[in-house]
Protein backbone atom coordinates (compact mmCIF):
# COMPACT_ATOMS: atom_id res chain seq x y z
CA UNK A 1 0.00 0.00 0.00
CA UNK A 2 0.92 3.31 -1.04
CA UNK A 3 2.03 5.86 2.40
CA UNK A 4 0.13 8.85 0.96
CA UNK A 5 -3.39 8.71 0.94
CA UNK A 6 -5.29 10.34 -1.98
CA UNK A 7 -8.26 12.26 -1.45
CA UNK A 8 -10.99 13.50 -4.22
CA UNK A 9 -12.53 12.18 -7.24
CA UNK A 10 -11.92 10.56 -10.48
CA UNK A 11 -11.99 11.56 -13.84
CA UNK A 12 -14.04 8.94 -14.34
CA UNK A 13 -16.21 9.95 -11.81
CA UNK A 14 -16.92 12.91 -12.72
CA UNK A 15 -17.31 12.41 -15.95
CA UNK A 16 -20.99 9.55 -15.07
CA UNK A 17 -21.59 12.20 -12.59
CA UNK A 18 -21.90 15.05 -15.08
CA UNK A 19 -23.87 12.15 -17.46
CA UNK A 20 -26.30 11.77 -14.65
CA UNK A 21 -26.53 15.35 -14.23
CA UNK A 22 -26.91 16.05 -17.89
CA UNK A 23 -29.85 13.35 -18.15
CA UNK A 24 -31.92 14.79 -14.91
CA UNK A 25 -31.57 18.43 -16.11
CA UNK A 26 -32.84 17.36 -19.40
CA UNK A 27 -35.69 15.52 -18.17
CA UNK A 28 -36.62 18.53 -15.76
CA UNK A 29 -36.75 20.79 -18.56
CA UNK A 30 -38.61 19.03 -21.19
CA UNK A 31 -41.07 18.77 -18.20
CA UNK A 32 -40.89 22.75 -17.97
CA UNK A 33 -41.89 23.13 -21.32
CA UNK A 34 -45.00 20.40 -21.43
CA UNK A 35 -46.34 21.74 -17.84
CA UNK A 36 -46.05 25.49 -19.70
CA UNK A 37 -48.14 24.41 -22.96
CA UNK A 38 -50.40 22.85 -21.15
CA UNK A 39 -50.87 26.05 -18.65
CA UNK A 40 -51.43 27.97 -21.79
CA UNK A 41 -53.84 24.66 -23.25
CA UNK A 42 -55.99 25.56 -20.40
CA UNK A 43 -56.40 29.01 -19.57
CA UNK A 44 -57.45 29.24 -23.20
CA UNK A 45 -59.58 26.82 -23.28
CA UNK A 46 -61.71 27.73 -20.14
CA UNK A 47 -62.04 30.79 -20.94
CA UNK A 48 -63.39 30.19 -24.34
CA UNK A 49 -65.71 27.61 -22.34
CA UNK A 50 -66.59 31.11 -20.12
CA UNK A 51 -67.68 33.11 -23.36
CA UNK A 52 -69.79 30.66 -24.35
CA UNK A 53 -71.70 30.26 -21.22
CA UNK A 54 -71.63 33.98 -21.15
CA UNK A 55 -73.77 33.62 -24.43
CA UNK A 56 -76.33 31.48 -23.39
CA UNK A 57 -76.85 33.24 -20.05
CA UNK A 58 -77.13 36.70 -22.09
CA UNK A 59 -79.52 34.59 -24.24
CA UNK A 60 -81.56 33.65 -21.25
CA UNK A 61 -81.19 37.18 -19.40
CA UNK A 62 -82.96 38.89 -22.71
CA UNK A 63 -86.14 37.27 -21.59
CA UNK A 64 -86.98 36.98 -25.41
CA UNK A 65 -87.77 34.18 -27.01
CA UNK A 66 -85.51 33.42 -29.82
CA UNK A 67 -86.50 32.00 -33.75
CA UNK A 68 -84.52 29.44 -34.96
CA UNK A 69 -81.19 31.26 -36.68
CA UNK A 70 -77.30 31.82 -36.43
CA UNK A 71 -75.97 34.96 -34.43
CA UNK A 72 -72.84 36.28 -34.32
CA UNK A 73 -70.47 38.10 -31.83
CA UNK A 74 -67.95 38.99 -30.26
CA UNK A 75 -66.43 40.03 -26.48
CA UNK A 76 -63.69 40.61 -24.29
CA UNK A 77 -62.41 38.28 -21.82
CA UNK A 78 -59.22 37.40 -20.23
CA UNK A 79 -57.00 40.64 -22.55
CA UNK A 80 -58.41 38.97 -25.18
CA UNK A 81 -61.32 39.30 -27.78
CA UNK A 82 -63.35 36.57 -28.54
CA UNK A 83 -65.66 35.27 -31.70
CA UNK A 84 -68.39 33.59 -30.98
CA UNK A 85 -71.28 32.21 -33.46
CA UNK A 86 -74.68 30.68 -31.52
CA UNK A 87 -77.04 28.42 -33.49
CA UNK A 88 -80.52 28.96 -32.28
CA UNK A 89 -83.01 25.69 -33.06
CA UNK A 90 -86.29 24.49 -32.82
CA UNK A 91 -86.55 21.20 -30.23
CA UNK A 92 -89.36 18.86 -29.95
CA UNK A 93 -90.74 20.68 -27.26
CA UNK A 94 -92.20 23.76 -28.75
CA UNK A 95 -91.33 26.33 -25.81
CA UNK A 96 -87.68 25.66 -25.71
CA UNK A 97 -84.85 26.38 -27.97
CA UNK A 98 -81.62 24.72 -28.62
CA UNK A 99 -78.38 27.15 -28.18
CA UNK A 100 -74.81 25.68 -30.05
CA UNK A 101 -72.13 27.99 -29.22
CA UNK A 102 -68.92 27.59 -30.84
CA UNK A 103 -66.04 30.20 -30.04
CA UNK A 104 -63.21 31.40 -32.26
CA UNK A 105 -59.87 33.05 -31.84
CA UNK A 106 -60.41 34.69 -34.62
CA UNK A 107 -63.14 36.45 -36.35
CA UNK A 108 -62.91 34.72 -39.27
CA UNK A 109 -64.38 31.39 -37.85
CA UNK A 110 -62.34 29.40 -40.84
CA UNK A 111 -60.79 27.34 -37.97
CA UNK A 112 -62.18 24.46 -35.71
CA UNK A 113 -63.75 26.34 -32.69
CA UNK A 114 -61.77 26.45 -28.89
CA UNK A 115 -64.60 25.58 -26.81
CA UNK A 116 -68.44 24.60 -28.06
CA UNK A 117 -71.37 24.56 -25.34
CA UNK A 118 -75.42 23.52 -26.08
CA UNK A 119 -77.79 25.12 -23.83
CA UNK A 120 -81.21 25.66 -23.67
CA UNK A 121 -83.61 28.72 -23.48
CA UNK A 122 -86.96 28.23 -21.90
CA UNK A 123 -89.69 30.48 -23.31
CA UNK A 124 -90.32 33.36 -20.76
Amino acid sequence: MNSRSVFGFSLLGVLVALVVLSVVLGGVVKATGVYARNEAYLEEHVMAHWVAMNVIAERRLLRVFPGAGVQFGEEQMGMRQWYWRATISETAEAEIRKVFVEVFLTSGRDQAPVSVLNGYIPKP
